[in-house]
This record gives structure tokens, sequence and C-alpha cells, in this order.
């Protein structure tokens, strides 16, 4: 098939099993009706939704478009099947679907996805129970309420007579869906709210667990690639005689580049190199001679562009927050503090390189990625081969970390245009230099700001950002009057009540490739205006905890910031970030004595309806920077595992904790400069503070826990910093300053 070139499109934010049963229409959040699906079961079952399958033994089939990618999404997925439908885990499994209208949008991203699994799929569950007890009551001749269930059984309440699933199910299948059914009361859950082991444990620690990178199919061929060196440079010639002399070499065979604005991925002009093994096909890249032409973003360098951000954070920008009079604030105040804080481009590192398998005929796409953007994936691969989505088959993997990069699809779409011109099937895989040179990275910034206290308040807030813009970048349209509200929106949701406020940004372009970062956004902000607001706290003389909790107003109403128009708006209660903000200061000791050279500094964040504030214990003494404890309160509203929780504040933690001390990607003659963790250092265990984790009973709705464990941690450490030693740290990483031991 001829290959079309990558066509600019408008993203769509759409949010395996066919059956030998029957199908029913009915739909789970915003998916339309489904057509058969694409894979057989290997018994006899019923499909009673596009979303679920339950085999004549019992066995329930989760068809889940939310990704695991370490988070323990699956396993909860599963709990919640078992809690509503009342069955077994044992008898539950829960599998990804390839993309397609049926499913609706699957990326998944910005900690939604145990409310979303909480609640639409429950809700759906709900319907499916209900189908069930109707089945049942209909061969039994009773009433609906005579049912009841129990261990994936239908029990009869006047003879303790049972039915299980599986003999319920095709009967099921056939009826119309209620157009309601009660999903359980808290009270009734026994499952829900209780700790459970991620069900992939077992196969991780005895390394059964089967990744993107460990797939292999029969005929494949396996492909390294070398690119451009700089963004933009174009393939001038490629000579490879040399990599002949490797055993298992095949060919080598030119890839054409994008331009870096491109959507829906950019792709780097490169030369792939296939071998019939992964080492034969990386070996032979090292050997292949190639000439580029380099082009204008040789001259590229982090230096300058830093300078460029730092001269624009002196000006006003474009005003997207303003309350009260900022300047009569200013001047009728006792104390006023000016500041610069800026950070570096930073990788995403996953622990599982780039890779994909792809096979392409004239008549069918079929891919095995770990990739969270399914959706994306499947219309650059319907852009580019004019294949219809039911001749496309996305499979996906387990993920060995994404932190964001995984939303980009490059890595696919290469594997895709090397099999089209390979003529075979290819498993792409990067090397670890190429997944931290080549990838595509969280914005620098750079922001001034200013602040006033008087009478012991703070009084007065301006705040001047200054960064580029992965929308702007890629998807400029999504602006408003020049304004990135993903830029934004996490410094104008700023919860502390400060009468006199004014926010604004300036955004850049950028040759480079810029990708979402753990929430890009939310880190860089929150960073900056904790340690700001402690800067201005410490300047007034009043404790951290007490000055933001009088800033906090408890008993004020929540507060509706909007998104941009459609996209809905976040709800602020102060009450609730004051509250986990009284539950660190019980639990830290913050009024304990310290020794000399020890600090304490807090933070405290709301992202995603979920509520984290940190206390960071530290010492520094002799310029050498020695991480003690961190404690963490956590309010997610209703806590649906626990024990997940925990692990996904300790791992956000240590993610946020290593950007701070050693993150930095740099550019230098428009290459970065990094390579791997050696030169781009992660936390150590031996560097690794102590990790308490408390979380708050609440009734709030669930939120998500897979990035706000990140947010306060950078400040918390930056302000313990200066605690315990009197320097403060606004300029990251923090190892450029104090030795980390």
């Amino acid at each position: 098939m001829k290959v079309q070139p990558l066509s600019r499109r408008h993203f769509l934010r759409l949010t395996s099993i066919a059956s030998t049963g029957l199908f029913l229409g009915f739909g789970l959040g915003c998916a339309e009706q489904a057509g058969p699906l694409k894979h057989k079961p290997t018994v006899r079952s019923a499909q009673l939704s596009a979303f679920l399958n339950i085999d004549t033994d019992g066995l329930i089939t989760l068809i889940y478009k939310k990704t695991e990618m370490g988070q323990g999404v699956r396993t909860l997925a599963a709990v919640v099947v078992a809690e509503e439908l009342d069955a077994p885990l044992a008898q539950i499994r829960v599998v990804n679907p390839s993309p397609s209208s049926t499913y609706g949008g699957m990326e998944t991203g910005g900690s939604y996805t145990a409310a979303y699994t909480f609640n639409a799929v429950r809700g759906h569950l709900a319907t499916v129970r209900q189908m069930l007890c109707q089945a049942a009551a209909q061969q039994w001749g009773v009433a609906l309420n005579a049912c009841a269930t129990e261990q994936g059984r239908v029990v009869n309440r006047h003879t303790g007579e049972t039915l299980g699933y599986g003999a319920l199910a095709e009967a099921a299948a056939k009826l119309t869906p209620p157009t309601s059914a009660p999903t359980k009361q808290k009270q009734q859950l026994r499952l829900l709210g209780k700790s459970h082991p991620n069900q992939h444990n077992r196969d991780m620690v005895t390394g059964q667990a089967k990744y993107g990178i460990d797939h292999a199919i029969d005929g494949m061929l396996h492909a390294s690639l070398v690119r451009a060196p700089v963004v933009g440079g174009r393939l001038l010639s490629f000579d490879d005689t040399e990599c002949r002399t490797v055993p298992g070499f095949v060919r080598a065979v030119a890839i054409e580049g994008t331009q870096v604005s491109d959507f829906p991925e950019y792709i780097r002009s490169s030369v792939a190199v296939l071998a019939t093994n992964s080492w034969s096909a990386m070996q032979a890249a090292q050997k292949l001679q190639v000439e580029w032409q380099l082009g204008q973003n040789q001259e590229f360098a982090s230096v300058g562009y830093m300078q460029e951000l730092r001269d624009l954070a002196q000006l006003p920008g474009l005003v997207f927050r303003e309350e009260g009079t900022l300047e009569s604030a200013m001047a009728a105040a006792d104390q006023v503090l000016n500041a610069e804080y800026s950070g570096p481009f930073l990788a995403h590192a996953p622990m599982e390189p780039m890779n994909c398998t792809a096979s392409l005929s004239a008549e069918r796409c079929e891919i095995w990625v770990p990739c969270h953007a399914q959706n994306r994936l499947l219309e650059a691969v319907k852009s580019i081969t004019g294949l219809a989505e039911d001749a496309i088959q996305i499979h996906t993997t387990l993920i060995g970390g994404s932190f964001g990069r995984r939303l980009q699809v490059d890595y696919a779409i290469e594997a895709l245009l090397i099999s089209s011109a390979a003529a075979a099937p290819v498993k792409l895989v990067w090397s670890r230099e190429q997944d931290m040179r080549f990838a595509c990275y969280r914005s620098p910034y750079v922001q001034k700001l200013s602040g006033a206290v008087k009478d012991g308040r703070i009084v007065a807030w301006e705040q001047r950002i200054a960064c580029s813009s992965v929308w702007k970048l890629r998807e400029p349209q999504m602006l408003e009057n020049g304004l990135d509200f993903t830029v934004f929106m996490p410094a104008k949701i700023m919860a502390y009540a400060i009468p006199n406020i004014r926010m604004s940004q300036h955004i850049t372009a950028l040759p480079v490739p810029l990708a979402w970062w753990r929430a890009s956004y939310p880190t860089i902000n929150y960073t900056v205006q904790e340690c700001f607001l402690d800067e201005l706290i410490r300047a007034s003389g009043r404790d951290p905890f007490e000055a933001r909790l009088e800033l906090l107003a408890d008993d004020q109403q929540p507060i509706e910031v909007p998104w941009k128009e459609g996209w809905g708006s976040d709800v602020i209660e102060r009450g609730r970030m004051a509250r986990v903000l009284r539950e660190l200061k019980a639990k830290s000791g913050w009024q304990d004595a310290k020794s000399p050279g020890q600090g304490r500094g807090i933070a405290a964040i709301v992202y995603s309806g979920t509520y984290v504030a940190q206390m960071v214990e530290l010492s520094v003494r002799d310029n050498e920077l020695k991480l003690e404890r961190v404690v963490c309160v956590v309010d997610c509203g209703f806590a649906l595992n626990p024990d997940n929780v925990r692990a996904q504040m300790e791992g956000g933690i240590i993610f946020g904790l290593s950007a701070a001390l050693f993150g930095e990607i740099s550019f230098a003659a428009g290459q970065v400069q990094q390579s791997n963790f050696h030169d781009y250092r992660i936390l150590t265990l031996a560097q690794t503070p102590a990790i308490e984790v408390h979380i708050i009973e609440s009734d709030a709705g669930v939120s998500g826990v897979g990035e706000p464990g990140t947010h306060p941690i950078m400040a918390a450490t930056c302000n313990a910093i200066f605690d315990a030693c009197g320097l403060r740290i606004r300029d990251l990483p923090i190892a450029t300053k104090l030795s980390v031991v």
C-alpha cells in the first residue's frame, strides 16, 4: 500500500473481544453504539454490552479503556467489577480494547481514571447486575426484588436456589437494559475502601509480566533508528557498507521526517537499520555513515532560551487573573518582595524506553505498543495509511513507566513507517541514550513574582509566567487570545485568599518537541507559588502553617474556576485544604526541636479534586544536603484502595524529589547534552528519605492520585533548605548548589 505523508490534524479528544453470544449496544461514558469486537474468546460467552463479556463458565471480562502503567488501574477495575457484580475477584479479568468509536476516548491521564472507574464503570455494572437478576427472575417466575446476588450467582431469596452468571448471561443479553439501576451505597461496599495488592505484582517480581519491549511476532525484523542529531535536520545521504559486516544485518531504509510543529507528532528525519535481532540492529546502526543538513536549529542553546524567558518575565504579560488594586496595595505595604524563579527542560526517563511492534499490509495494520493515547495513535494510523478503523488493530501492552511521555505516539508512528518501508513486520526499540536525547520534554520556565506584606499579612501578589507551550507548538488553534489555559490554570486556582492579585502569561515559540510531564504546568506553578508564599510568610515573621491557614478562610463557600469553554471547571474548597494542613501539622512533629543544620518545609496543593500537603525534613551541613523524612497528608475523597493511594503518593514524591534535586536537560549546538542516568540522575535508594503517607477519611467524591504527590514536594524541599541554612533555592535543580548525600 502507499503510505500517505503525515497530515496536520486536530487532536480528537475522545475520551477485545467479539462474542459468540448476543450483543447489546448500550455503552459506557461517551461511547457510541458498538459493532462486533475484534477478538474471539475460546469458550462460549454472552456479551452483556460492548464493555462486558460473561463466559458460560462464569469468567467475567471487562473491556476497559484505561491503561495500566504501574498505577494499579487494572486492579482497581477488577475490584470495582467484583464489588458491583458481587463476583469473586478470581473470576474477573480486565483487558484493553483496540481504540474505536465504540469506546470513546481511551486516553489515560490527568489523574481522572479512579473517578471515571468508580462512577461511570460502576453505573454500567449496576445495569448489568440488574439484567442478570431480571433473567433469573423470569426463569424462576418471581418478582425482581426476590433476587439477590453473591459470589457470581443470583440467589432466590425465597427458596435459596441459585443460578450462576454464566448460565444467565445469554438470557440477560436479550433483555432491554433498564433505564436506571442503583449502584451500591457506600455502607454496602465490601471491597472498595480496602487495600488490594496489584494483580500484576507476582508477574512483575518473577519477570513474567509482558511489556511492549517483550513483544515478538513471527517474521519480524528489528529496527534501530539513526536520527538527525538536531531538531529539523534533514537526511542528505547514507552509506551502509560497514553495516554489512555485522552478522544479522538486513538493510537500511530512509524515513522522511516532519516539522516539529506538525500534528499528530514530530518525526525526526532518520535511517532505520534493520536486522534479525535487536543487538545486531544497534551494532550496525553505529557503523552507518550519514550526512545531515542540520538546519537553523543547530544554533539552539538552552542558555540563550532561558535568557529570553528572563527578559520576557520582566514585562507585563497577557493577564488571566486580576482582583483588587495591585499597585495601591503594593504602595501601602510594609514590605515588598521580588523574586525570580526558574527551572530547566526535564525528561520523563521511564525505565522502559520507547518501543513498538508494527505490521502493515495493503489491507491491515496491527500494532503492539505501550501507549496511553490510543485514539491519538488511531487517528495518526488512519491518516498515514488511509485504512478504515476496522482494518486497524492496536494492542495496548503493559507500560514500564510513562509520566506523560507516552501520551505522544511518535515512536509508534516510526515503527509503522519502518514497517511500510521494509514491507515486513518491525519491532523498534529506542536505546536509553536515544530515549534521553530524542524525547519530548517538559517546558523550562522563568517566573517573576512580587508580593506585599502589611501588618503581618500578605495583601498583594503579582505573578508573571514565561515558558513554552505544548499547544502553541502543536495545536495553536487551542489557544484563546494568545492564552494557553493548560499553562495558567494551575496558577489561577491558587486557593489562598489574597485580596490583590494579578497573574499574566508569556508563551514563546520553541524549536524543541514538548510533552506533558506528570502534569507539567501544575508542577511548575505550584512549586513557584508555594516557594514564594514561604518567602512572604517568613518575611512577615509568621509560622508557615498558621499563615496559610489564615489565608484559607475555612468558612468560605467552594470557589468554581472555569476552564476553557466546554472543558468544565475546577472547584476549590479552602476548608479541605486547611484540613490537610492541620493534619500535616499534627502528624509531622513540626514544632519538635531541631538539631543544628536541620530544617523543615511545607507545601500544599489541590489538583484534580485531590488535596495534598507535605512536609520535608532534611539537614544541610558543610554544603551537603541529606533528606531525612517526608510526611504527606492526602484527601482524595473516598480512597478506593488505600495501599495504592500510599504507593502513588510515595512514587510521586520520589519522582518529584529526583527532578528537584537533579533534573536538567540542556541543549548546546541544537543537541541534548545528557544521555543516560549518570548525567540525568534520579534519587537512589540510599538518598531516599523515610516517607509517611496519611490518608484523610473524607466524604468527598473519588479523585485521582497519580500526579498530585509530585506537585508539592519540590517546594517543600526548597522551603526546608531555607529553614536549615538560610539558602533560598529559586533556580532548579538543587544539586547545582548543594551536594546531595
